[in-house]
Parts: C-alpha cells; structure tokens; sequence
C-alpha cells in the first residue's frame, strides 16, 4: 500500500521520540536507526500524533509554510514514504 489521499497515516509504536530544541529525533530500537527530522518533517511528526489523511496534513502545513498545496504535497507525500520504508508510519 502506499501513500495516497484514501488512507488514514498512523505513528507506528516502534519509534521512541525525544525532542531536541524544536526538532524531533527518533530512534527505532529494533534496529538502532536514529533520524533527526527537522523542522519540517518534526511538524509533520506532531501532526501524526492523531491518524490523519494527507489533505489535511497538507492543509495543516499550507497554514504555517508558505508554498503552493502541490509543492507541499509533493514534499510531505516524499518524507511519509521515508518514514514508511523506516516502519516510522502504517497505513490503514
């Protein structure tokens, strides 16, 4: 399965997660895998905290960056696959 605007994205329980200034880190502990987020990808990480859809992402972050919808979707549809591939998200 992967990322498109019908499935509902999940926090995996795999990652712990601390925060470092305003930046979040997580680190999975199956594998030892540690990733800094950033800014960016830590306010995508905060959203998740509730299981949402991309739309909303997208129009979370459209509130607080200014790009165009397209641009941010492209960019938040590229870190969520990231996190897929990492078992950082499920998709439902």
């Amino acid at each position: 399965m992967r990322i498109d605007k019908q499935v509902t994205i999940v926090r995996s329980s795999k990652p712990v997660e601390t925060t470092v200034g305003s930046e979040v880190v997580l680190m999975t502990l199956d594998t030892g895998e540690c990733l800094g987020l950033g800014e960016t990808g830590s306010d995508v990480w905060r959203l998740l905290a509730t299981p949402t859809h991309l739309d909303a992402l997208v129009a979370s972050l459209s509130e607080t960056y200014s790009a165009a919808p397209g641009v941010i979707e492209q960019d938040v549809v590229e870190l969520l696959e990231q996190m897929l591939d990492r078992g950082l998200i499920e998709l439902q």
